[in-house]
């Protein structure tokens, strides 16, 4: 199930006995993870894909934790182009700004 769909009402109802399901966790809640994502514990689920089964701390329920060495790349490459686009932005108000340093030398000079 995608992650928007983790209301508590729908995680309820598929709490109920005789369901078993996948909910995407909201990426709020990743943090409580974190310890154990960067651990060395990860299973090779198929070339590209790892896994790691987290019980919660009440028994309640298992996290599966996935990661793949695709999305890695994919998230490099948009925050790649992200810093490229603030990079050339403030080359641009420089660029602007320099402009008006030196009109404004050249009025008062």
């Amino acid at each position: 199930m995608d992650r928007g769909m983790g209301s508590r009402d729908n995680v309820a109802f598929l709490c109920e006995p005789q369901r078993r399901y996948i909910i995407g966790t909201p990426k709020a809640r990743w943090k409580q993870f974190e310890r154990v994502m960067f651990s060395a514990d990860w299973t090779r689920a198929h070339d590209g894909l790892e896994v790691q089964l987290c019980p919660a701390a009440d028994g309640g329920e298992t996290f599966i934790l996935c990661r793949s060495a695709e999305r890695m790349e994919k998230e490099r490459a948009m925050q790649d182009r992200f810093e490229m686009r603030i990079e050339e932005g403030l080359a641009k108000i420089a660029a602007t700004a320099n402009k008006r340093r030196r009109r404004n030398c050249l009025r008062h000079g």
